[in-house]
């Protein structure tokens, strides 16, 4: 919890700066790894639209597909505002059989200093 808590901040200070300066900021890279038998694939895409509420969002996904076609997502997204911060994680793997696991962290941190963390995971077999 404590790298998706620094992840979280430093994503704050990057896409703040970033927000400030041009109202929108947009990032997509392309990654690709082959070596004999392995390949993977990595799309990396940070956000952070222009907020009408007053609160700050930046949100980054991962995707990769792995050589034997198994395809992997995680997302973060992050908000602050006077209501105070709401971080959240999804991890999703998926086989090319249909068998997917997604686990879904979450963690809210209100402006009275109290926190509220949660914690999902489910499983799916075929």
């Amino acid at each position: 919890m404590t790298k998706f808590l620094m992840a979280g901040a430093a994503a704050f200070v990057l896409l703040s700066g970033a927000a400030n300066a041009q109202g929108v900021y947009k990032e997509s890279t392309t990654k690709s790894v082959t070596a004999p038998g392995y390949s993977e694939s990595t799309t990396k895409s940070v956000t952070n639209p222009v907020a009408t509420d007053g609160d700050f969002h930046a949100t980054e996904t991962t995707k990769r597909t792995r050589a034997d076609g198994t395809q992997i997502e995680r997302s973060k997204s992050f908000t602050a505002g006077a209501d105070g911060t709401k971080e959240s994680a999804t991890f999703r793997a998926t086989t090319p059989n249909g068998a997917e696991v997604k686990t879904e962290q979450k963690r809210e941190k209100n402006v009275d200093g109290s926190t509220t963390n949660s914690t999902t995971t489910k499983t799916i077999e075929h």
